[in-house]
Order: C-alpha cells, then structure tokens, then sequence
C-alpha cells in the first residue's frame, strides 16, 4: 500500500510540473514585445513639462515592453546620463482611441475618454555610463506614486511612454534619498535648481522612451 502511495505521489508531481511548464509557455506565447528607440530630452531647459520637446536619439540605447492582457514590463538599456538618484514613470494612456491623433500626446492627458495616468514605475541610481532600467504593472496596481488617473486599465490596448527623471546627486540622507527614488518632486529638487541647470527648482525629465504603440 505504502508502495501504491508513493508511486501516486510521484505521478502526481510529475503531472503539477508538466502542467505548470504548459502554462508558463502559454503565458510567455501570449505576451506581445517590441522595442523603440530612446529619446534625450530638453527637460534641462524647457519651463514646463508641457514644453519639454525630444532633441535627439540616443544611439544605441533601446526601451523593450512586453506585454498580455494582465500586465506590462519594460527593459531599458541607455547612455549619457549624469550621475545620481533617478525616478521613472509610467505615461499611459489606456484608450488611446479617444487621443486627438493616431499618437497620443501630453495634451491628451487631460481628456478623461483616454483614461490617461502617470504613476512611479521605478526608482534607480546610477554610478557609470551605461544605465539599466526595469519595472513591471499590473492593471489596477498602484506600486508607488500615482501622480495622475487610475493607473492601468487596458494592458493589451494601451500606448505606453516611459521616462527617466534626474533627482541629482544621492544624499547621505536616507530620508532625502528615499525620496529621490520614489517621489516625482522630491524637497531636493523643490528648493533650488540642480548644478548645470538654469532657472529650474525640479527635477528634469532627461530621457523618454518612444511612445509603444498597442
């Protein structure tokens, strides 16, 4: 009998593990990816976020979204990035049907038919001159910072936009760096303009991913 038990017990494991490897492949056949180059931003000069335009592409760097009908996550790889805090955010724009053309812009944000919002997606430092970013969302996580909206509602049909925000030099401060990596406008940034900068008391947004289209 003993021997019967044991054999089922075997079987059993066998089975949980073929199936589960069978959902994983399915899941990773359900996942939709593509890639789109990296943008450096006027975010050190312009006034307004709503100003701030692309100046040019950074080569060789890439942003990659995956993603199913629950979640999306990104991977990107860039260059020529000052030393310090950063945060990155989610721009997405859940019904992008509703935007006033084919790509969504800033100005679309503030119709509510897009279901548009703008949320933390990661915090990073960096200490070279290759950086390395990465963050996963769920629909309906909130995993830090909601700045604007409902987060994700729309996985599969969203346009996605990622963008790295220089929160300047790391402090000694654990308060004050925790900050740096978590908040869009941390006190580090509110107080005076970071060197290099003119006339600015934030944090610029020095880098954006292309928009990913659905």
């Amino acid at each position: 009998m003993q021997y019967k038990n044991n054999r089922t017990l075997v079987l059993i494991a066998i089975f949980t593990l073929f199936f589960s490897q069978i959902s994983n492949l399915a899941f990773a056949e359900d996942e939709h990816e593509n890639e789109v180059p990296v943008w450096a931003l006027d975010g050190a000069t312009a006034t307004s976020v709503e100003t701030q335009k692309p100046l040019y592409q950074i080569g060789g760097a890439t942003a990659a979204l995956k993603r199913n009908e629950h979640r999306i996550k990104i991977k990107v790889d860039t260059a020529g990035l000052p030393l310090g805090a950063y945060t990155n955010w989610w721009i997405l724009y859940n019904q992008p049907s509703n935007c006033a053309a084919a790509v969504c812009q800033l100005s679309d944000l503030f119709n509510p038919n897009t279901d548009a919002s703008i949320l933390w997606a990661a915090g990073a430092i960096i200490e070279g001159k290759k950086a390395h970013f990465k963050a996963k969302l769920s629909v309906g996580e909130i995993p830090g910072q909601l700045f604007f909206g409902d987060g994700l509602t729309n996985a599969l049909g969203a346009q996605v936009q990622y963008i790295i925000k220089w929160h300047g030099p790391t402090s000694e401060d654990p308060d004050v760096l925790y900050d740096q990596l978590h908040n869009i406008a941390d006190p580090n940034c509110e107080t005076a303009p970071l060197p290099g900068l003119t006339g600015l008391g934030r944090c610029p947004d020095l880098q954006a991913s292309d928009m990913f289209m659905p």
